[in-house]
């Protein structure tokens, strides 16, 4: 999103529906599911950081090697500390901590990814036309 506003009401919308999905849910996922659903954000949250983070952002370009370096890294060691939460969570049975840690992570390995990045400069574009006619 092209201002911090923009950014943080669509942060907080985002986060908010992974929210109320964890907190109306939970109770109906089976802990295999849950280990499954774990095991799949795991995955795929990696597969993200390897290939594209850290994210570009207009605001704040990161063109130096060993930032680039020093930022993947930072995220990969801290999706392995997320995985070691989360399986903490699931062997003592929080189910909604689960989900309330696996819908977000999920939402910003989509976010840095091209799908992501698409949606997110059609919402900032579409914004920008509402403005303008407003």
């Amino acid at each position: 999103m092209d201002t911090y506003g923009k950014c943080i009401t669509v942060s907080l919308i985002l986060f908010s529906m992974s929210a109320v999905i964890s907190q109306y849910t939970y109770k109906y996922w089976s802990i295999n599911a849950l280990i499954v659903f774990a095991i799949i954000s795991f995955i795929i949250t990696l597969y993200s950081l390897l290939k594209w983070a850290p994210a570009e952002n207009p605001n704040r370009p990161i063109t130096k090697p060993e930032e680039i370096k020093k930022f993947r890294t930072l995220s990969i060691v801290y999706i392995f500390i997320w995985l070691i939460a989360v399986a903490i969570f699931i062997f003592f049975d929080l189910k909604l901590y689960v989900l309330s840690s696996c819908f977000p992570i999920l939402l910003e390995s989509w976010a840095i990814s091209p799908v992501g990045y698409k949606f997110f400069n059609f919402l900032d574009n579409s914004t920008r036309k509402a403005q303008k006619l407003a």
